[in-house]
């Protein structure tokens, strides 16, 4: 009897689907939502607590959220990408997995399409209640929320790059998440601001492109500026600089190019 053997991109899509069946079923879904839930009952309740009221302006209710999507993204990072690779090493499980006739690369590409659906559903989820939240409130739902979603999705996916590239040359899950978690949380943005202090636009940052999903909120878009702090010949010039929309979309294609281009390239020859 002969069995057709399936293809590359089926087998992927098998991959992919265990993975997806795999966060369904595990707390690491469940823990990222419980976060977003935190957040969202937290701008709910402190304002009135405090006896403020919630921004009038749609926009700049839904900015407020919009301030922790980058946290959102990196949760999802955290959770769904950086032990991706380093797991099937560490828990030995790559001896039951690359044994069978499946290529690597085809191992990375369903892992990853499963860590990008996980991540497109929670930040689905975000934007949802940021809608329903931002519309009952304020009877408007800002129009550029979609195209903040949009960008926010296509960040993730440098941002799981990034992460599975960590996943890939790491020893254990446990340093490749507190490295990728860290890295977009603290490393990337202390070195933007010390950039920004030197008046040197970090454009080329990954963390700082992803500013992006918030300022798209704004009309007009806003564009770099400098503040004199101080008074007379003493004052100190401080620039403040925004990531340009179609120069950060060439960054985090080119980031998400390479490291994935060195994440299977690792992961390839990565002996069990």
């Amino acid at each position: 009897m002969v069995y057709d053997i399936p293809s590359d991109m089926s087998q992927a899509a098998t991959v992919a689907r265990y993975e997806v069946l795999k966060y369904l079923r595990g707390k690491k879904l469940l823990i990222v939502l419980a976060i977003i839930g935190l957040i969202v009952t937290l701008f709910l309740v402190v304002p009135p607590a405090l006896g403020h009221d919630y921004p009038s302006d749609s926009t700049d209710f839904a900015m407020q959220f919009l301030n922790f999507g980058g946290l959102v993204i990196l949760l999802c990072a955290t959770f769904f990408g950086s032990d991706a690779l380093v797991a099937e090493f560490q828990q030995r499980t790559a001896f039951l997995v690359f044994p069978n006739p499946v290529k690597r690369w085809v191992i990375l590409a369903g892992k990853f399409i499963a860590s990008l659906a996980a991540s497109a559903l929670v930040l689905g989820i975000f934007y949802g209640l940021i809608a329903v939240i931002v519309g009952v409130i304020d009877h408007d739902v800002p129009s550029a929320l979609a195209s903040s979603l949009a960008f926010s999705l296509i960040y993730t996916v440098a941002v799981l790059a990034v992460a599975y590239l960590l996943s890939a040359y790491l020893k254990s899950t446990v340093s490749s998440s507190i490295l990728t978690f860290f890295m977009f949380f603290l490393i990337l943005p202390v070195i933007d601001s010390v950039l920004t202090f030197a008046a040197v636009k970090p454009w080329f940052s990954l963390s700082f492109v992803g500013g992006v999903m918030t300022y798209i909120m704004q009309s007009p878009y806003p564009t770099d500026s400098s503040l004199t702090v101080g008074m007379g010949h003493s004052g100190m010039q401080i620039m403040q600089y925004y990531p340009e929309i179609a120069l950060s979309v060439a960054v985090i294609v080119a980031y998400t190019v390479v490291a994935l281009a060195l994440a299977y390239w690792r992961f390839s020859r990565r002996d069990l």
